[in-house]
């Protein structure tokens, strides 16, 4: 394989065509719905988006650091453990806090207009309000599931990308 080149549809493969181009611009997720699997959709048929930035963008490294300070301000008031026990496990309300952190610090906007019969426009107090109520768990899953798949911040021509094992040929 010394001369030969992987080819890609015929084209040359260029690596770049993969970089993670919207870490930090962000991606839509497109909300799910958890009984159906089927997108929601707004009444004019267009689906119901977040817009979030990856675990890889400075947001969401800045919140990690936030987190971590508080985790170690959290231990530091726990009774001592001896060294060879497992460290303490987070309580589920603290865990539960943080993933709303992650996601008000993670979200750009979104094209929600409602909840509950009343105007839902993107702001942080609305963020956290969507992601810290347990009626819609389904929707922080979702998301932070989303930020976390780094395919779904490459170029919008890699996620166009038509290869597959059936295209890929070398030449």
């Amino acid at each position: 394989m010394d001369n030969q080149q992987l080819t890609i549809n015929g084209d040359e493969f260029d690596l770049a065509n993969y970089a993670m181009t919207r870490i930090d611009t962000g991606a839509e997720f497109i909300l799910i719905n958890p009984a159906s699997g089927a997108i929601l959709r707004h009444p004019d048929k267009t689906p119901v988006t977040i817009t979030f930035v990856s675990q890889h963008s400075e947001a969401f490294r800045d919140i990690m650091r936030e987190i971590q300070l508080n985790r170690a301000r959290w231990r530091s008031n726990q009774p001592v453990v001896p060294v060879q026990a497992d460290p303490l496990p987070i309580p589920y309300e603290m865990e539960q806090e943080e993933n709303a952190m992650i996601l008000v610090a993670c979200c750009l906007g979104w094209n929600i207009t409602t909840l509950g019969g009343q105007p839902f426009p993107f702001n942080a107090q609305n963020a956290r309000k969507l992601f810290t109520d347990e009626k819609y768990v389904w929707i922080r899953l979702q998301a932070l599931n989303f930020i976390q798949r780094d395919g779904n911040f490459l170029s919008s021509a890699s996620r166009s990308s038509s290869a597959s094992l059936d295209t890929v040929s070398v030449s």
